[in-house]
């Protein structure tokens, strides 16, 4: 039934012109929330991270045998002087059977967006799209000219892609599949490690039996293997999946000093700048203090013969890390790591030696409370509080096509 669906939309290319313009108004329960008074709508703002909001319009052609889709946005963001529209955003493609034409300056990855919000209408529901994530345009053309049908194919195609030829060895694109949906590890680390892999398809199986692990796990596991490939790529040195906890902690020690001796004379005291409320957060670590220039960084690698400094310095520098030091109840030294979600992501004594669940699990319920969360977050994204907001009444539609 599904590959009906797929060959059906290779048939409507020969068939008649057809046209079909749909427009996706503001969610009716965001609209209502929008006319209450503005202490309302800023609450509601805060709690939801609301920045900005669109209206969508579709248009989907079929014209002398070709397929058109253009997707615009009327965007509206909350500004000081309330809602107001922001100049019209256009994403849209031409297929004719066999090539795929961009315009409006769209991405491939635009595409592949567009392709999984409007699956059902191209009659491509089947895909799974965390395949079509790192997808080229020559796959996006076989899965649109009906080529590729199903997931496996898909699979092997951007499997292909990614090591730059057929694998030797017998695949099973079910765990290939479950590696690219999973946090064990990001694409690019996934590519770096395939392509440095005599065996590709024991890693590709390996990394999938990892994915059986919990949570926690895996997002430690994905942070330890994506630190091994940053350094990998600087010092020009091998890095392997397929090593042991041990052997990957090892490596990364090793690499991390070898990097900062590479440094250690031309690291810089500017700091980085935080908001008043975060520096008097009283976190429940004794001495604890935000790690905010390169020296301090460097410092704090060097002493907890961790990466602070060689990997995480770059996204504390750019306002996506947050990195705060300090000792634990135990009287012991801990580094805490926190993302962009203002989440903890890692809780580290020295020498990334995990902590107690009965020392970090306390500590993450502290940063998980709300007023912290939103502090953190205000600092590692930050956004511009405190302003005055109006109704949306998107009723213009403009023509775009």
């Amino acid at each position: 039934m599904k590959r009906k669906k797929q060959i059906k939309l290779v048939k409507l290319l020969a068939g008649p012109d057809v046209v079909l313009t749909l427009k996706r108004e503001v969610p009716p329960d965001l609209a209502k929330i929008l006319e209450e008074p503005d202490h309302v709508v800023k609450n509601y703002a805060i709690q939801n991270n609301l920045v900005q909001t669109d209206t969508t319009y579709l248009k989907i052609e079929i014209r002398n045998h070709k397929l058109r889709l253009i997707s615009m946005w009327n965007r509206y963001t909350l500004g000081k002087n309330g809602v107001f529209p922001v100049t019209v955003l256009r994403r849209g493609f031409e297929f004719d059977g066999k090539t795929l034409t961009r315009w409006f300056g769209t991405s491939v990855e635009a595409i592949a967006t567009i392709l999984k919000t409007n699956a059902e209408l191209l009659g491509i529901e089947w895909l799974n799209f965390h395949l079509l994530q790192h997808a080229t345009k020559g796959v996006i053309e076989r899965i649109l000219g009906g080529k590729l049908t199903n997931n496996k194919a898909v699979a092997r195609a951007m499997l292909v892609l990614l090591i730059g030829k057929e694998p030797a060895e017998k695949v099973n694109y079910n765990n290939f599949i479950t590696v690219l949906e999973s946090k064990v590890l990001n694409y690019s680390s996934f590519k770096f490690m395939l392509l440095n892999e005599k065996y590709p398809v024991k890693l590709i199986n390996f990394l999938a039996s990892k994915t059986k692990s919990k949570r926690d796990i895996l997002v430690t596991q994905n942070l330890a293997y994506h630190d091994l490939v940053s350094q990998a790529r600087i010092l020009g040195v091998k890095v392997s999946a397929l090593w042991s906890d041990s052997r990957i902690m090892t490596e990364h020690r090793k690499n991390t000093v070898a990097l900062m001796n590479k440094v250690q004379n031309v690291l810089s005291k500017e700091k980085v700048e935080y908001t008043k409320e975060l520096l008097n957060l009283d976190f429940p670590l004794k001495g604890a203090r935000i790690i905010d220039n390169e020296k301090d960084a460097y410092i704090e690698g060097t002493a907890m013969s961790n990466c602070v400094f060689t990997n995480y310095w770059g996204k504390i520098q750019d306002k996506t890390y947050l990195i705060v030091a300090g000792k634990a109840p135990n009287g012991k030294h801990i580094d805490i790591g926190i993302g962009t979600s203002g989440e903890v992501e890692q809780i580290f004594y020295k020498g990334n030696k995990p902590v107690e669940d009965e020392i970090s699990k306390p500590i993450k319920r502290w940063f998980e409370q709300e007023k912290v969360k939103t502090i953190i977050k205000e600092n590692i994204k930050p956004w511009n509080p405190g302003i005055k907001y109006k109704p949306l009444h998107p009723e213009e539609v403009y023509d775009a096509f």
